[in-house]
């Protein structure tokens, strides 16, 4: 009997063991923030989507890329181990307490966008303020400017990036912030390539990083996902990715100058 029981213990641990093994990284990102990325049908792609894949190959776990909602589900789908990784997020504080940070892949300018015409002085944050900004919901800029934007700022926010522009428009918005790589994507497909403008300084310059919930049982992973990353950037591949998304983007939605 001690003997049987022994060999059902064996069984089991080797049977959890290898539901381990076989189980699948379920991965998410904003969806919508091209060319980094965004959502295509009930998939996320872009250029961290393209890091996040070529990771997990290498690293030889099986993966699944999933659109799972607005930006702030996102993020609290990773708080609560719902989803492992997001493919793509700023550093803050409040992230940071349920998520583990790989190295950063790729800059993300974060700049001040206004109607054609309408543009100001902007060389110091304090030119925003008196002023009605907008920017898309769960969008963080790092913390200094998080701060200073909830204590000093006008701000509205929107479900998209193609809300920012039209709320501007009409009128209802003196300048927008979004990062520059979607804004320049969303605007070449909705109508206002010729219609907005970039202020010549950005308010902020963020990194963008892979991150693993911290209920993740694969967040023992990222020193490999690390070393990957490296090695992507060195080789300059990241960056010839953001040029070929950019114009998948454009491909897929439709240039509408």
């Amino acid at each position: 009997m001690k003997k049987r029981l022994f060999w059902l213990i064996i069984c089991a641990i080797c049977h959890a063991g290898s539901v381990f093994a076989g189980d699948t990284i379920i991965i998410s990102g904003h969806p919508e923030y091209p060319p980094i990325m965004w959502q295509e049908g009930r998939t996320i792609v872009g250029v961290a989507a393209e890091v996040a894949k070529t990771v997990f190959t290498e690293i030889g776990i099986p993966y699944e890329i999933k659109a799972t909602g607005p930006w702030k589900r996102v993020q609290r789908n990773a708080r609560y181990g719902k989803i492992d990784v997001i493919i793509s997020a700023y550093s803050n504080p409040e992230r940071r307490a349920y998520m583990d940070y790989t190295i950063p892949f790729i800059k993300d300018p974060v700049s001040i966008f206004v109607l054609k015409g309408n543009k100001f002085p902007f060389n110091q944050w304090e030119d925003l303020i008196g002023k009605r900004g907008n920017t898309v919901l769960g969008e963080s800029f790092g913390k200094e400017f998080d701060q200073f934007m909830k204590q000093n700022l006008s701000v509205e926010r929107t479900a998209k990036v193609k809300q920012n522009f039209q709320k501007l428009a009409a009128g209802h918005a003196d300048y927008a912030i979004i990062g520059m790589y979607p804004g320049f994507a969303c605007a070449a497909v909705t109508g206002f390539k010729d219609k907005i403008e970039v202020l010549p300084n950005p308010v902020v310059e963020e990194n963008f990083h892979m991150t693993f919930s911290k209920k993740s049982k694969f967040k023992h992973l990222r020193p490999k996902a690390n070393q990957i990353i490296e090695r992507l950037k060195n080789e300059g591949v990241i960056e010839n990715w953001v040029q070929e998304y950019l114009n998948h983007y454009e491909t897929k939605h439709g240039k509408k100058d």
